[in-house]
């Protein structure tokens, strides 16, 4: 049910995913989930707010970790893209 409402209502399936979030907080899979779905949508600043939200919210230093390489993987995939199209219009 839930990939049907990506596919077909992304922002329906932001909603859901918030929600989750929500009601049960601290869960790495659905953060990572709605991180991905907002890379997907091409909505960086929200990827931004939930990765950097999570890292300050993280209850110890493993779960801070996990959040802060997936956030620099974001952001290596960020700046690559921008470096080659930079490139691409030169």
């Amino acid at each position: 049910m839930f990939s049907f409402a990506c596919s077909e209502n992304p922002s329906k399936a932001s909603e859901i995913l918030e929600n989750l979030d929500s009601v049960v907080p601290g869960l790495a899979m659905v953060k990572t989930r709605r991180a991905n779905l907002e890379r997907r949508l091409g909505n960086s600043e929200k990827v931004t707010e939930i990765y950097e939200k999570a890292i300050q919210d993280a209850s110890d230093l493993e779960t801070a970790s996990f959040y802060s390489v997936r956030y620099s993987r974001f952001l290596v995939k960020v700046y690559l893209f921008f470096c080659i199209f930079s490139l691409y219009l030169t």
